[in-house]
């Protein structure tokens, strides 16, 4: 039986010496029928040339401004000729040689899987077990690292660090909403495919390292973060239950996963030296800021429900 073509989809942003490590590591693979397509948003640091120098095998797609993940991954999938695609962030790393054919073995044994993939628990080199991705009530995303075992563990959803679904499946819900321009687009598109019946599945062998580089403008920017919150929420939930939206956010103010996360984000290198009182009155401002402006774009919101971002690949709301 013939293998199946594995389009592998990688989005860029001034990040050349990541994507290359990620790029290597892709192609040390021991599943050979791949295409590789990089969408580059007008990195300056020198990656379109690095990509051209070192992989040109890749296909390059050189965008003339940031048009964001979405739609940067909407481009990828309409000219994608694999029957899978493998959605990496530039800064994942295969650390095994087996992790792509692992994946495939994986959504094949089972039609009501529809995704695979998921983010090694790393400890000194050590795969320890999985970063298990968590949705609050409330729709924040929180995190905890668990160990696995041999068998399958379901996930609420899967961030694009490592995400292998079927290219029939992604073409049937309409692929990424090009309103989420800052997170959050990857959460959306698991839970559309979550709705068709099908499950969210990992294993031991299936996870990759995904080392999660951020600035300290990435980690403290609550207004954009909590802006694609919002749009999750009424996409998601609907409007009675993003009215209802502060108090659930007062119900999880102080949850213990929350406060887990939010230490580590300080402690990362690009969040080192975050005074924390001014890191909570920075949240709230942003928090503010958000539910006016989704309150003010509630009918753009909502019409990008009705969209197919594929063959409607446009920028709605930055």
């Amino acid at each position: 039986m013939k293998a199946p073509i594995v389009s592998v989809v990688i989005v860029n942003r001034n990040r050349k010496d990541c994507l290359q490590e990620c790029l290597d590591s892709v192609y040390k693979q021991n599943f050979k029928e791949i295409e590789v397509i990089v969408v580059d948003n007008l990195s300056g640091d020198g990656s379109v040339e690095m990509v051209e120098q070192h992989f040109q095998q890749v296909i390059l797609v050189k965008n003339q401004e940031n048009l964001g993940p979405s739609y940067a991954k909407n481009q990828a999938i309409n000219m994608a000729k694999g029957e899978y695609l493998w959605f990496l962030d530039n800064d994942s790393l295969a650390l095994r040689e087996n992790v792509l054919s692992s994946c495939i073995e994986l959504i094949e044994s089972d039609g009501e899987i529809g995704c695979v993939g998921g983010e090694a628990w790393v400890e000194d080199g050590v795969e320890k077990g999985i970063i298990n991705r968590i949705v609050l009530g409330n729709g924040e995303i929180v995190y905890e690292n668990i160990p696995i075992d041999d068998g399958l563990m379901e996930q609420h959803y899967f961030s694009t660090a490592n995400l292998l679904v079927r290219k029939e499946l992604v073409n049937k819900i309409g692929g990424f909403n090009n309103i989420f321009y800052y997170l959050y687009e990857d959460t959306e598109i698991c839970c559309r495919v979550k709705r068709k019946g099908y499950r969210l599945a990992a294993n031991k062998q299936s996870m990759l390292f995904h080392r999660q580089i951020q600035d300290k403008a990435r980690i403290t920017n609550f207004y954009r973060l909590n802006k694609t919150r919002l749009i999750f929420i009424i996409l998601e939930k609907g409007l009675f239950y993003f009215f209802a939206l502060p108090f659930m956010d007062l119900l999880y103010l102080f949850h213990p996963l929350k406060l887990k996360v939010l230490k580590a984000k300080i402690e990362q290198p690009g969040g080192k030296g975050a005074n924390p009182i001014k890191l909570i009155c920075s949240y709230f401002k942003g928090a503010l800021q958000a539910y006016l402006w989704a309150y003010v774009n509630l009918g753009k919101i909502l019409w990008s429900k009705r969209q197919n971002y594929l063959k409607n690949n446009m920028v709605i709301i930055h």
